[in-house]
């Protein structure tokens, strides 16, 4: 598992790209959804795997959120907050893209907002 997320945000950083997106395409392929339907050994096979990888996330969407604060000071957002607003709006429209593509292919309105979130938070890190 961690030697496929460090070729990823490796292959992202080589092309010059934001690795948070990598690493989100990276998990889906390593899981269940993705390598378990081929037949092929999926990471979180077993009750401890997938307990770690389940707090693991927990923690990693925490510690996201808690480094985008840490970039930020009240002075500093209110001076920009135009941009802000801006890209709040972009996120919104990331929102609401996610959610449809995630009903598109999903077919079930909590995937398509499971999907939605994970667009939405992912183009909120990407954006700040």
């Amino acid at each position: 598992m961690f030697a496929t997320i460090a070729l990823g945000g490796a292959l992202a950083t080589r092309l010059n790209q934001a690795r948070i997106p990598v690493y989100i395409i990276t998990g889906i392929l390593v899981g269940p959804y993705v390598l378990g339907r081929v037949g092929l050994p999926y990471v979180g096979t077993t009750t401890g795997v997938s307990y770690f990888i389940e707090m693991g996330a927990e923690l990693g969407i925490i510690f996201l959120l808690f480094f985008l604060g840490l970039e930020f000071s009240l002075q500093r957002l209110l001076e920009h907050k135009d941009k802000i607003m801006k890209a709040g709006f972009l996120d919104l429209t990331n929102l609401i893209a996610g959610t449809v593509l995630g009903y598109f292919i999903l077919k079930s309105l909590i995937g398509a907002l499971l999907i939605g979130g994970i667009v939405y938070i992912s183009s909120s890190a990407i954006i700040t």
